[in-house]
Formats: structure tokens, C-alpha cells, sequence
């Protein structure tokens, strides 16, 4: 029997495809498969500062029916080529924390994995077509874009010892 939220999980992310290719959006659909637990839509953005690639991975978070009737999570999620250490974790959560409070949506944070993230989750009507968010849905991507290109950079330089902590945090007032 198939999962009648997965199913719909699948049209809405084949649907956002679908709008995306429309404004000539790269994307590629990867459905549920056992080395990828949720069905998800990979973006691919316009390449970094340093020119280097990056993809958002769109995917509906599973809630349970009971609980939310009415309602689908659309997570936003990338991961920033920026390494992260030990060491360095202590000075990055200071600036991702400073950053976070200036973001009009989503948030930068570090994973157990060590990893520098991005992440948005959107709320939206569950039996809502994709195509009646389209505007709304472009301007998310737009945002995230925004988000990432106005601070990789920034976090780059502190992660790399460019730039202090302090220094960096000064910056974002500018």
C-alpha cells in the first residue's frame, strides 16, 4: 500500500519542479529510496563567491495526521562548503547566532556532523496546490539565495581565521 502523505509529498515536489523549470531553475527529483528517506527536490542555486556549487534539498517533513490535519512542512536545507572543527565551532556559534538575528527567514547552525548548514521550513495548507504558492514559493528561493550570498562570505573569513569573531559581528551592522 502507498503512503497516501508520501504520494502527495512526491506530485507537490514533482509539481515545484515543474515551476521551477518553467523559470529555467535546474532541478532534479529523487524519490524515496532506502538510502534517502524522504522523496526530495534538489535546487541548484547560482554558484557561490568563490564559485563553488550548491544545491538546497526541498522536502516535506512527515507529521503525524492526527495531530496536524492540515498542514505540510516544506524544509529548505543546505549544507555550506565551510569546514568546521572542533575549534573552530566555538567561534562560529557566536557569529551564526548574530547572523541568524538578521535573517528575515531561516537560519544558519552547525549539525551534529559538524556541518554548516542553512535551513527554512514553510508552512502551508495541505491540500493546497503547489501552483497557487508559485510567487510566494519563488520569493522563498529568492530569500535563501539572498541569505547565503550576503553571509558565506563572512563566515568563511572567521571559520578560516580571516577575520575575528568580533570583527565579523561589527560587519553586520554595516
Amino acid at each position: 500500500m502507498v503512503d497516501r502523505d508520501a504520494a502527495m509529498s512526491d506530485l507537490d515536489l514533482i509539481a515545484l519542479k515543474n515551476l521551477l523549470d518553467d523559470i529555467n531553475i535546474p532541478a532534479q527529483f529523487l524519490p524515496l529510496a532506502p538510502e534517502l528517506p524522504l522523496s526530495t527536490l534538489i535546487v541548484t542555486l547560482d554558484k557561490d563567491y568563490q564559485n563553488r556549487d550548491r544545491r538546497l534539498n526541498c522536502s516535506f517533513i512527515p507529521l503525524p495526521d492526527d495531530v496536524f490535519p492540515d498542514v505540510k512542512l516544506l524544509q529548505h536545507y543546505t549544507e555550506l562548503p565551510i569546514p568546521v572543527s572542533a575549534a573552530t565551532r566555538g567561534t562560529l556559534e557566536p557569529l551564526l547566532l548574530a547572523i541568524n538575528l538578521t535573517l528575515p527567514i531561516g537560519n544558519f547552525g552547525i549539525n551534529k556532523s559538524q556541518d554548516l548548514y542553512f535551513r527554512y521550513v514553510y508552512t502551508l495548507p495541505k491540500f493546497e496546490m503547489m501552483a497557487q504558492r508559485k510567487e510566494v514559493l519563488i520569493e522563498i528561493l529568492k530569500l535563501i539565495s539572498y541569505a547565503l550570498d550576503a553571509n558565506t562570505e563572512l563566515i568563511d573569513q572567521v571559520a578560516s581565521g580571516v577575520k575575528s569573531v568580533e570583527q565579523a559581528i561589527s560587519e553586520l551592522g554595516d
